[in-house]
Order: structure tokens, then sequence, then C-alpha cells
């Protein structure tokens, strides 16, 4: 896990990119946290956000800190109640406005390793590791070599001096011509930077020959429920699809949501999208069909869409709903039993992912992010966040993971 950069969660907005971090007591919805987020993206200089985040003038904005990592001007600009901490030399420095009318600036040191931006009145609390985007924080610290400095245009190459002082000089070869930049992906909010990588298990168990192939969905709109056609059969198949959901099924999960300015649908309460990290700004929720969740990513190498009820077991039997979808049924391997028949549901409630062991016989273990490893207690639901690993009878893993 990646601890170059970690927040406290609380009422004030964070906005980072590669250049640096700002956090400021405003309103997550106010149309400066999408300028702000812009310039740090693209590197402006200080002068460039102040810019943007006073445009109103200094009554608008009485508290914040931002720091400016890359380039030339590293530094540190504090107001009102916000402070800074430097840590440089294996000592820390105190960076505070108290007074000041205006704010006040302070230059990084050169051997500064580690910079907290802190929210006047912050007691502390549980820190979690942070990616460049929008979130409510109390405080921000980041490792000043965490965050790479901003690449300079590499210089033309001297011609080089002919012998004898002839003045003849030889032309630097051609520069390729560039290729044109590709769409970025915008990166998700407090997402952990790595992931240790799932155990891997013992080989498939073979399948009756009614089972079929399970296929990951192709490209579809949010609104428009997928279901994998048939595939052909093979012996390494461990899941088995649920039928097409009807039309009228899709009632039933209606759900309240934003929208991202990239498509992607947000609970009304968001600050930011949670698949891409774009800010949410003010806008009021509307009515949608629920759309994907995510994925639950196995270490037997599948991967399971969740748009409805997961079941996954041994040798999981579920009976034909009279109504509503019929839901994923995933077959795990368990050369040795020690996963039950049917272990464990995964059920959808809006927009919350809930887990259910099914009194299992070895148990269900969850790790949320950031957190300690926790038993669930037989045929108790738990909901689950994205980032977070299950350990079925300690033979096979998977992980939530949000997906665009």
């Amino acid at each position: 896990m990646s601890t170059d950069a970690v927040y406290t969660p609380g009422s004030w907005v964070a906005i980072g990119a590669e250049s640096g971090w700002l956090l400021v007591d405003m309103d997550p919805g106010d149309a400066s946290v999408l300028s702000c987020w812009s310039l740090l993206r693209g590197g402006a200089e200080i002068d460039e956000i102040l810019d943007a985040l006073l445009q109103r003038g200094l009554r608008a904005v009485g508290n914040f800190a931002l720091v400016r990592i890359s380039g030339e001007r590293r530094a540190v600009v504090v107001r009102g109640a916000a402070e800074a901490v430097i840590t440089a030399g294996g000592a820390d420095q105190q960076v505070r406005a108290e007074g000041v009318a205006t704010w006040r600036e302070h230059p990084l040191p050169e051997d500064a390793s580690a910079v907290a931006l802190r929210a006047g009145g912050s007691s502390g609390g549980a820190e979690a590791p942070l990616s460049p985007g929008v979130t409510l924080a109390s405080s921000v610290r980041l490792a000043v070599g965490a965050m790479p400095l901003t690449p300079r245009p590499a210089a033309e190459p001297p011609a080089a001096q002919a012998p004898n002082g002839s003045g003849a000089v030889t032309a630097p070869a051609p520069r390729p011509p560039a290729s044109a930049p590709e769409t970025e992906q915008l990166p998700r909010l407090s997402e952990p930077d790595s992931m240790a990588r799932l155990a891997a298990v013992k080989p498939f168990e073979p399948l009756a020959d009614d089972d079929q192939v399970y296929r990951p969905p192709p490209p579809a709109p949010a609104a428009v429920a997928w279901s994998p056609p048939p595939q052909p059969r093979s012996p390494d198949s461990t899941l088995s699809p649920a039928a097409p959901a009807e039309a009228s099924g899709q009632v039933g999960n209606m759900v309240q949501a934003v929208r991202c300015q990239h498509g992607h649908l947000s609970p009304p309460m968001a600050v930011s999208c949670r698949v891409c990290g774009f800010p949410l700004m003010g806008q009021a929720p509307v009515m949608v069909p629920r759309p994907t969740l995510g994925v639950l990513r196995l270490s037997t190498g599948d991967v399971v869409p969740l748009d409805r009820t997961v079941i996954m077991g041994r040798n999981p039997r579920v009976d034909e709903p009279s109504e509503g979808e019929r839901p994923h049924v995933v077959r795990l391997p368990s050369p040795g039993h020690d996963i039950s028949r049917s272990h464990v549901e995964i059920r959808l409630d809006g927009w919350h992912v809930l887990l259910t062991d099914l009194n299992s016989v070895n148990g269900t273990v969850v790790t949320p992010p950031w957190q300690e490893p926790q038993r669930v207690r037989p045929n108790e639901s738990v909901p689950i966040e994205p980032g977070t690993v299950v350990s079925l009878a300690d033979e096979v893993t998977f992980r939530y993971e949000v997906t665009g």
C-alpha cells in the first residue's frame, strides 16, 4: 500500500493532482472547485490557482492551504484558519497566517521531505491513502518526493563544430513528429495505489454439460442491463450467467443519481464521480435505472458484473425465481470441500452492495480498504465498499472494484 499521500476525512474540500494540493473551506459544488482542479492537473503556477480561487474576492474564501510541489516556485500558501506543516531535516516547521489580512507564502526548503495541509480546528483521525482527485478532508499529508517535477522541454542539441574551424556545422537530426495525445483517463478518487495479487487457486473442477462459459459484458449504456449471449461449453467454466432481464424487471431497480461530465452515474450525495473522480457540481438528482455497480474480480480469473444478485459456492443451486431477475451463479473450485455448496450471497440494495454468509462451514472473511480483516457472522448482511477483499474459507478470494 502506498503512503505517498494520505488524508483524514473532514468537511473541507481537498483538490489535488501531480503538481500540488489545495485544502479549502468551501462548498464542494462551487464552480471554483472544478477550476482549481483543472489548473492543478495542468501544472498551473501558484498565482493562477489563487486567481481562480479568489475570483469573487478575499471575503468569499477565508480559509485555505495550498502546496505547489513541482516547478521552480515550490511553496506553501496559507490563509485564515488553515495551516501547513513542512518536514525538513527531520524537524517540523509550522506555517500559519494568523493576523495576516491576505495570505502567507513560504518556500519549500530544498531538503523538504513531507508537507501536511490542515483545516482549522482539525483534531486528527484515521488516515487513508489518497490519489489525485477531489474529496472531503480535514487534512492532507504527502511526501514531497512522491509528486514528480514538471518536465521541462528538452533543449535542442547544439550544432557540432566542424574540424579545422571551417565554420561548417552539422545540422541536428530532425525530431520525429509528435503523435496525437491520447485521451486521458481521469483518476479515481481515494483508491489504493496498489493491491497485493490475489492468491492462486487449484485447478478448476469440471462442470456439468449444461453449464456455459461466462464472458465479460460488451460496452453498453448504463441504463441498459447486460446479459451475456450463449457461449460454447468449456471444462474451465466456473460461472453460469443469469438469464436476460425482462424490461419490466428494471422498474424495481430505479435509483436517484447525478451524472458527471463524462456520463458516469453516482449517488446523489457524492462529491466526486465514483468512476473517474471528476468533481460533481451542484445538480438535482434524477431517477434512472441503476447502473452496474462494478465487478467482482475473482482469484480464479473470472470477473462477475454487479448488475444483480450473485450466489457463490462449491456447487450452488438457485431455484428459478417466480418474478424478478435470476442471479448470477458462481461455482468455485474447492477440492477439499472447504467452500460450502452455497457459501455467500452478494445482493444489491440501491447503491449499496451487501454480502451475506449463507451459514457456511468454514466462514467468510472481509477486509475493507485500509482496515483489519473481519469475519462475517452467519446469515448476517454486511455492506462492502470498493477495494474490499473477501476470502471464502481461505481458498478463493475476490475483490470488489468500481468500473466505468
